[in-house]
C-alpha cells in the first residue's frame, strides 16, 4: 500500500524462505503479490522494483505457519511533488 491504504501496482520483491530459497513476485493493480508453496518458518521480503513516484519499502520479515496463509504488508510512500512558484 500507499501509507494510506491505497493499492501500489507494479512493485517487486524477492522473498526469502527458511531454506534460503528466493522467489520473485510483483503486485498486480490491486497491490497483491502471491506466492505459493513456501515451507513453514521465517521469510524476508526485499522490495527489488519500486514504481515510480514511490519510495521502496524496508525490508521485512514474517512467518510462515503450516495450513495457513501469512500477509506480510510493505509499505511505499508517494514521492512529494514540489511545485515550483
Amino acid at each position: 500500500t500507499d501509507g494510506t491504504a491505497m493499492p501500489v501496482g507494479g512493485a517487486c520483491f524477492s522473498i526469502t524462505d527458511v531454506d534460503g530459497n528466493s522467489q520473485s513476485a510483483c503486485t498486480d493493480g490491486s497491490g497483491i503479490a502471491n506466492v505459493y508453496a513456501l515451507p513453514a518458518g521465517a521469510v524476508s521480503v526485499v522490495q527489488t522494483s519500486t514504481p515510480d513516484g514511490y519510495n521502496s519499502s524496508d525490508p521485512a520479515l514474517g512467518t510462515i505457519v503450516v495450513g495457513s496463509v501469512a500477509t506480510v504488508t510493505m509499505i511505499n510512500t508517494a514521492i512529494p511533488v514540489q511545485v515550483a512558484q
